[in-house]
């Protein structure tokens, strides 16, 4: 049953995430989130998202991914819904514990992209079923935009994170990636979901 509701949710995520950030950040060296050139300004909200910056550092993390590809925002959320979906079966028949929320990596802002997108767990899998793999990320110092509000306005924590780490003279150490932190069916306010950005820097020798 836990498993069950586990999985819901994430399918409930990937939904969340069927329309991907509008605007992306400047500096070439990150990748951002894929923007869609399809919505206009007329479309905004009138809230703001909030968010915070914070220097943390990270742990190592074992993850179970899967990669694949889209043309279209809606597409996104789809695949990333049956993303989240077989790792979790697959999870459940290693009876394996999940050590945090789901994350996702992104290829550029525009169309199409490729991504990357997994689950966290306490222990490994000697037998991913097909078409999963396993990625290990190193702990290490990080920049993290906490994102409070619609998905579709995450370009502006790419923005953020961007603009802190150049007037911090801080140095990339790795593609950003996304923490889905807050369940959207969870917290029907879209402006208490919660959106973790992670920018991990580049390590002292």
């Amino acid at each position: 049953m836990k498993n069950n509701l586990m999985i819901a949710a994430l399918l409930a995520i990937a939904v969340s995430c069927s329309q991907k950030p509008t605007e992306s950040g400047g500096a070439d060296s990150l990748q951002t989130a894929p923007a869609d050139s399809s919505v206009n300004d007329s479309t905004a909200t009138a809230m703001e998202a909030t968010m915070n910056i914070e220097e943390t550092t990270t742990t190592d993390q074992y993850l179970m991914v899967m990669s694949d590809s889209a043309a279209s925002t809606q597409e996104i959320g789809q695949k990333l819904g049956a993303i989240y979906g077989k790792i979790g079966a697959c999870a459940a028949k290693c009876k394996m514990e999940m050590a945090g929320p789901p994350a996702a990596w992104y290829n550029g802002p525009n169309a199409p992209w490729a991504f990357t997108a997994g689950l966290p767990f306490k222990s490994k899998c000697s037998k991913p079923d097909q078409g999963i793999s396993v990625k290990e990320i190193k702990g290490g110092k990080a920049v993290v935009v906490h994102f409070f509000g619609p998905y579709d306005q995450t370009g502006k924590g790419y923005e953020a994170g961007q603009s802190y780490m150049k007037e911090k003279n801080l140095m990339a150490g790795g593609a950003p990636y996304e923490v889905y932190v807050t369940d959207p069916a969870a917290e029907k306010d879209p402006y208490k979901v919660q959106t973790d950005i992670v920018f991990p820097l580049q390590q002292a020798k």
